[in-house]
Order: structure tokens, then sequence, then C-alpha cells
């Protein structure tokens, strides 16, 4: 039967080139649709830094001065990518993020290439079509490679450096001086990237001993001294290769310029050190801390936003296995390389329990290990020696690469929000699994804003207010519309942007979902990612408290509190559960929201208090389990005391004008405890104590505060109104 894979394999080539240059031109072309992450601007304010430093060659240090300790903190990272879209801002008019994200995207076209190339050593060119245009259909990585500079560069350095591994050991034992430049400068650029480059130094050592004893095994040295003399051989070379990519690395990474011998552990010490951080993750339908991350977190978030060509591979490979299809020793043995690339990460991170968070873009670099090896299993599936086997595999493949790929047209440019079938999409991962953890999706949402909101009479621009992320995201993208305006303040805005991941902080928001007031969503195969809200009056909330039906149950004010909640009443949160609470003292959820809303305003010892007696009630209560961990976790921390009064001062005025007056006097006694010395604390104690019938309290809480401040024109009226009522 004729071979028509090695028959064809110059039009496979030239497919390959003329797929490869479509890509390339559809990367660049769309790369200024995407909003930016949240990671951002920090990463432009650090290539600028950056950049400073080398064009003043080293003087300028003003990095190290940044009142910003997030800026400061991105020295333990390389400044590779931020450089060069640094370096193109300084001549370019264009958008500076889509400068950023032009650089990225070809980043991610260069991690197609390589993903092809290594495919193409392994077993020929039309494995590289296969290859590479699995990991272009790979939505997750398709969208990242228009925004993520630090992930997916990361990944583009770790699969370039494998091939140029491959081709190394290969060639082994002739040495190429061009392959060995060549791999030395893709381990500097990785490195350059993220310390954590430094792996793959390791991986040289690791895979050039494999190859080795690959090779006396399969008796190509005819003796254990020859399979030494090879290894002994190699140490040069090897250490040639691992110097040389670390000191050139030295240049796109400042800190270890300066701090060469010390820069790599104290990055990785740093990078190690982020367990100090307490993720929230929506993962399987509940929110969990980082000590709640199960093993699996990260094998099931590839699973599930991986296109069914990867996720069946292993199917594929048993089937392999059944038909004994004999695939070449050393294929097997590269592949398993790939392999080790792909699980050994995922396993070191698994034994250290690492803090993972927002899915797994910090583990993107493992894919495109994976997926070589899963188109190497189709490529030997499609040479089965049978046409009508080819052909159906060859449908079925079409199938599924048409099935991600249709998603990326239909939802662009929020490609990155795909989900497997093997949960139903994107529809089952919605209230399962965060959406948009990065908020990408903010710039279209202000975009239909610009087009299609009018501004409130007598005011001349529309307000809006993100409710949850880096608000300077928000900002920037309202700054570019003259009809826009970013206001800081919730209750003075026009609009409200509301994601989906705001329900880590409220959770209720999900299953209520859409919110009330929404006027517009961003949709991807009809599931929101984001939300416009027409700002509710906050007054109206409040005036619901006191409602004209008496007969209203307990779920009215707990739906209440839900609203305030979002509103980002806190204090008000707590008297409408209060109220629900009055109606049904076991009613767990008013006790939740209680907690909830003590953990916005870091009173965390009466949030620990609420989120017991919510879990007493109802331990199987995942909600409250985690807000009552949740306020466990910080009941230690310091908060400002400041704060802490600002927050009782308010509690206590809530109740005051609810006609709780039990509830005016507790807090704002709460407050004195922090300042005895605050008179207005004592003004309010004074009207409580006068609505409670306490004049004599109400007299001497008025004294005080004249006493405090003499010149207090409400201490002398609330003097006079005291003293009035026991007339």
């Amino acid at each position: 039967m004729v071979d028509l894979k090695n028959s064809n394999e110059n039009l496979y080539k030239k497919v390959f080139w003329i797929i490869l240059a479509l890509m390339l031109f559809m990367m660049v072309y769309q790369s200024c649709d995407y909003g930016m992450n949240w990671d951002e601007p920090l990463s432009k304010t650090y290539g600028d830094y950056v950049l400073k430093f080398y064009l003043s060659f080293g003087k300028d240090r003003s990095l190290e001065s940044d009142p910003n300790g997030a800026v400061r903190a991105m020295v333990f990272y390389g400044a590779f990518v931020e450089v060069i879209a640094s370096i193109i801002n300084k001549f370019s008019s264009r958008d500076p993020y889509d400068n950023h994200h032009l650089v990225t995207a070809i980043f991610g076209f260069i991690g197609v290439l390589f993903c092809g190339l290594t495919a193409k050593v392994l077993s020929g060119w039309r494995a590289a079509i296969i290859s590479a245009c699995f990991l272009f259909a790979t939505p997750v990585y398709f969208a990242n490679s228009m925004h993520n500079s630090k992930d997916i560069p990361f990944a583009v350095g770790t699969i370039a450096s494998l091939y140029f591994i491959i081709v190394f050991l290969k060639e082994w034992p002739k040495i190429n001086h061009s392959v060995c430049s060549c791999l030395a400068i893709a381990i500097a650029v990785t490195i350059g990237i993220r310390a954590g480059g430094i792996i793959l130094i390791a991986y040289l050592g690791l895979f050039f001993l494999a190859k080795n004893l690959y090779s006396f095994f399969q008796g190509e040295y005819t003796s254990k001294q020859e399979l030494l003399k090879q290894i002994t051989k190699g140490i040069f070379p090897l250490g040639i290769i691992s110097l040389a990519s670390y000191i050139i690395s030295l240049l796109f990474w400042p800190y270890a310029l300066l701090n060469p011998v010390n820069a790599p552990t104290k990055a990785l010490g740093f990078l190690s050190n982020i367990n100090a951080f307490d993720s929230y993750n929506l993962f399987e339908g509940r929110w969990i801390h980082r000590w709640e991350i199960p093993w699996y977190y990260i094998p099931k978030w590839i699973i599930v936003t991986t296109p069914l060509f990867i996720s069946l591979a292993p199917i594929l490979l048993v089937v392999l296995l059944v038909l004994k299809k004999k695939i070449a020793k050393e294929q097997m043995l590269f592949s398993a390389m790939l392999l080790f690339a792909f699980v050994f990460p995922i396993f070191f991170i698994v034994i250290k329990k690492s803090n993972v968070y927002d899915g797994w873009r910090h583990m993107y670099f493992v894919y495109p290990p994976l997926v070589v090896v899963c188109a190497l299993i189709w490529e030997n599936l499609l040479s089965i020696n049978k046409i009508q086997a080819q052909l159906v595999l060859s449908i079925v493949l079409l199938i599924l690469f048409l099935e991600p790929f249709f998603f990326m047209l239909s939802n662009h440019p929020n490609e990155q929000f795909y989900f497997s079938p093997l949960i139903g999409g994107i529809n089952g991962a919605f209230k399962n699994y965060e959406i948009d953890y990065y908020g990408t999706s903010l710039r279209g949402a202000i975009e239909w804003l610009a087009t299609n909101s009018k501004a409130p009479k007598f005011v001349n621009k529309i307000r809006v207010n993100s409710l949850y992320g880096e608000n300077v995201v928000a900002k920037y993208y309202i700054s570019k519309y003259s009809k826009l305006v970013y206001v800081e303040s919730q209750e003075e805005a026009d609009y409200l942007l509301l994601l989906p991941a705001f329900a880590k902080h409220n959770h209720e928001i999900l299953f209520n979902w859409p919110p009330q007031n929404t006027v517009y969503q961003i949709m991807v195969d009809n599931v929101p990612i984001v939300a416009i809200l027409k700002n509710i009056n906050n007054d109206s909330l409040v005036t619901q408290l006191k409602p004209e039906n008496k007969d209203v149950t307990p779920a009215y004010f707990i739906d209440l509190s839900l609203k305030l909640f979002q509103a980002q009443d806190y204090a008000n949160v707590v008297v409408a559960a209060e109220k629900a609470l009055s109606l049904d003292p076991n009613n767990a959820t008013a006790y939740n929201n209680i907690c909830s809303a003590f953990n916005s305003l870091l009173l965390f010892e009466e949030a620990v208090e609420a989120g017991k007696k919510a879990f007493e009630l109802k331990p199987d209560f995942d909600l409250a389990k985690n807000n009552y961990q949740y306020a466990l976790s910080k009941i230690n921390e310091e908060v400002d005391v400041k704060i802490k009064v600002q927050n009782y001062i308010k509690l206590s005025s809530a109740f005051y004008n609810d006609g709780n007056s039990e509830q005016t006097i507790n807090f704002a006694n709460k407050a004195l405890k922090y300042e005895p010395n605050n008179a207005l604390v004592y003004n309010n104690l004074c009207l409580a104590y006068i609505q409670s019938k306490e004049i004599d309290k109400a007299i001497e809480a008025a004294e005080k505060a004249l006493k405090l401040d003499p010149n207090s024109e409400t201490a002398k009226k609330n003097l006079v109104l005291a003293k009035s009522q026991k007339l």
C-alpha cells in the first residue's frame, strides 16, 4: 500500500508554512481587540522603569522608590517582554496596551511555531500541522496570547527550549554549535521572563542522561565505559550552555544583573511565599480558600478548559496499544521527556501544596509539551495502513478541531472563557468555575456604555464605577470617552460594572443572577461574563428597612440585605439581617449575611461570632462555612484602629436611623473602646439614650462631647435637647 504520508511530505511542509503565515496574520491583526487584564498596568510600569534603567546604563533606580509595593515586587520577574513593549511605545502613537498585546501575540505565535517544529522533528510535517493547529485552536492559549505577558511568553520559552534540547540530543554525539547557541538563548529568554525557567537547565541534564542510557540499552554504545565516556564528554557543552543561558538572561533581568548570585534563590523564595496570600476560588461549585484546594485542582482545570482533541488523547493512546501500532522507540523516548515536562511541575505543586489560583494560568507552560504528545498520538493513528480508518479518524479529528474553532469565531474577543463539552461548555461552568477572573471583559462593557447610554439630566458625564477588581483597568478605558467618567464611590455612579467573580465577596449574587437593574450583559454562548447595572439609589434601599406592609417575612429582609450588600452599604446589611433574625431567630442565612458584612467592614471578631452561629445552625451551609473560616483566618490580623472606629460609627448610625437604640449604644461603646475621646461618638450616644428614654445618660454623653469639643454646635444642641427631655 502506498504510504500517503511520506509521499506527500513536501506538500505537508508547504501547507504547514502557509497555515503558520495565516495564523501569524490573524494573531497580529486581532491583538488590538482585547481588553487589558489586572496585571498589565503593573507590567507596563515595570517595563518603563527597566527601560530607563538600561538607557541610563544602570544609574536610574527609580523603581526601588516606587510607592506601589506591587510594582517594586516585579523585580523578581524578568522584563524581556515588557521592555520590548516599552521600546515600541516610545516610537508608536498607538494605544500602549495595544502594543503590549501585539508583542504578546507575536510570542504566542512563536509558541505555535515551536509546537509544530517539535512535532516535526519527531514525526514529520503532518504531525507539525496537527500540533500547531492544536495549540492555535486552544481558546485559552489563543486569548491569553493577546494580553498575558508573563504566562504565555514563559510557556513559549519552555517549548522553544524543549525543541532545541530534543534537536541537540537527536544529533548527539555530534555537537551542532548553532543548536547549542539557540538552546542557550531560548533558556536565557525563559529565565528572563520568570526565574522558574532555571528548571530547563535541570531538564537538559536529566534528558541528556536519559538519552545516553537509551543509546546504551539500544546497543549504540558497546560498553559501560563508552557510556561513561559519552556522559563525561557532555559535561563541558552542557555546562557552557547552562552558564551561557544564565549569563544572557541577566541582560533581560536587571535585579539579577545587579545580584547575579542571590537573585534566583530570592526570586524563587518570593514566589514560594505567595502562600501568604489567601486565594479564594470558585471550583466545582464551591468557594474554597487556599487551604481547601484539592490536589487535582490543576489537572481538573486543564481537562475542563482544553478541547476534546487533547482530553481524548489518552483514550486514543490506549487504542494505539490495543492495535499494537508500532511507534518508533526514539519518538517514544522524546515523547516521555515531553510528558515529564508536563507532569513534573504539576506533581511538584501538588506535593508542595502550592497556593494556586485564577484557574491554571500560572501553569500554562506545561501545556505546549502536552499538545505535542497529543499531536503525535493522533499522527500515529492517522498512519494506520487502512484508508477507511484514516478517513474516519480524519473526519473525527476535523469535527473535534472545529468545535473550539467555531467557539473562537463566534465569541471573539472572549475566547478565553472556553470550557470543554465534557462539562457542558461555559454553560456548565457558570456558577461552578470562575469565568473572568482577569477583568478582560470590562473593555467591552465600557465600549457598550459609551455607545448606548445617556447621561442623567443636569449631569454632564455618565458616572461609572466598577464593583470588582483593579479599578485602574476600568479607569483607563473610561478615560478614552469624553462622555464617561470614573467615580470612586458607588453611591455617585450612574452605572455599575459587575463581574460574576464579585461573587467571592457575596456568593448569593451568582445564584440570583442577573442582578437587579441590569441593563446589559456581555454574553459568551448565552452565559454572562459582565453585567452593566443602572445604579440603585441607596437611600431608596434604606427606606425599605421600614416597610409600610407590616406583614413582611424574614425573606424580605434577607433579600434586602443582599441588595444592600451589592450596594456596599455593609452597615445596613447588618441592620436588615438583624430584622430578619427578629422574625426568625434561627435563620442561618441572616447570620451568614451579617458575617459577610462584618468581614467587609474588617470587624473580624463580630464576623466570627455571626459566622459561628450560622455554621452551628446549618453545618452543611458551604457559604457560611467559607465566610466563617475567612473571618477566623483574619481575626488575628492587625486592622487600622481608625478603620475600626469609622465602621463602628457607621453601624451605630445605621441602627440609630432604624430606631434600634440598643445596638446604636452597643456599637458606639465599641468605638469608644478604641477612641475614648471621640466627641462624635458621644454625640451619637446622647441621641441614642434620648431615643431609649435614658435621659441622665444622654445628658452625661452630651456633656462629655462638649468637654472634648467645646466649640461643637452639635454637642450644644444635643445637650439642650437632652435636658429638655427631663422637664
